[in-house]
């Protein structure tokens, strides 16, 4: 750990790797339900808002909690690669075809003698990922619930 002293002020900066950390001098109190307010130039900064997901690591020594911004793009990414793997006959024997255009995906597919259409908008995420859109247009051509998506 190292200080600096910077436009009057002493930053502390704690380096692991590539990653740098550096304390604001701003300071919040937990409240009795586990609460702390994350100062209001913070949130504009990142752009957090109401109802973003933080996701929490314990540092190795034992000295903290740091957050982060949780994604969850790769998990469900994940998901929709398994179930594409899983369901890849179901998918030959519908002849699915899938059409993507930005981040919408189309799914065509005969299911019981019926062509059935499924779309797929992804909005969640600045990451698009085609495997999910694949997988979740596929899920509601066949009439299949796309929630089902996170066991795979």
């Amino acid at each position: 750990m190292t200080n600096l002293k910077k436009c009057g002020k002493i930053v502390t900066e704690i380096k692991k790797g590539i990653d740098t950390m550096k304390t604001t001098g701003i300071i919040r109190r937990m409240d009795n339900i586990g609460r702390v307010c994350i100062p209001k130039e913070i949130r504009e900064k990142y752009g957090f808002s109401n109802g973003t997901p933080f996701e929490f690591y314990l540092l190795d020594n034992e000295e903290g909690v740091v957050f982060k911004p949780y994604h969850y793009s790769n998990d469900i990414a994940k998901s929709a690669e398994n179930f594409l793997r899983v369901e890849k006959s179901r998918i030959a024997d519908t002849q699915a075809i899938f059409k993507i255009e930005g981040t919408t995906t189309t799914c065509e597919l005969i299911f019981l003698g019926k062509r059935c259409t499924g779309e797929a908008k992804l909005y969640h995420d600045d990451t698009f990922n085609p495997s999910v859109g694949m997988a979740i247009s596929f899920m509601k051509a066949y009439g299949m619930d796309p929630e089902a998506l996170v066991i795979y």
